[in-house]
């Protein structure tokens, strides 16, 4: 299965919806998110990180994301593991799916 394919099958009109509702909505997750469909990876690298810094298990996941694929940053399991386990441990439905 290709790289990113869980994320189709739980948002496949890429999770936007909710957030194209409310511009007023943003912050840094959704401009790391914006970022990082764009493909601007160290953007969307320095917004994730300071949301997940602030708790936000969305950007924790991403940045999980980003380490499993090698996305803007050094393909690193461990990292990614590390960022989806706290992601799970802030209460992200989706980190659950993957194993501990």
């Amino acid at each position: 299965m290709p790289a990113g394919w869980i994320d189709e099958q739980i948002a496949p009109d890429g999770g936007h919806a909710a957030a194209d509702l409310c511009e007023a909505c943003a912050g840094p997750f959704e401009d790391g998110d914006d970022a990082y469909r764009s493909g601007r990876y160290t953007e969307a690298f320095e917004k994730l990180s300071a949301a997940a810094m602030q708790g936000d298990a969305r950007a924790q996941y991403g940045l999980g994301q980003m380490y499993r694929d090698g996305r803007g940053v050094p393909l690193d399991y461990v990292r990614a593991f590390m960022w989806f386990d706290l992601a799970r441990s802030e209460g992200n439905l989706v980190a659950e799916l993957f194993p501990r």
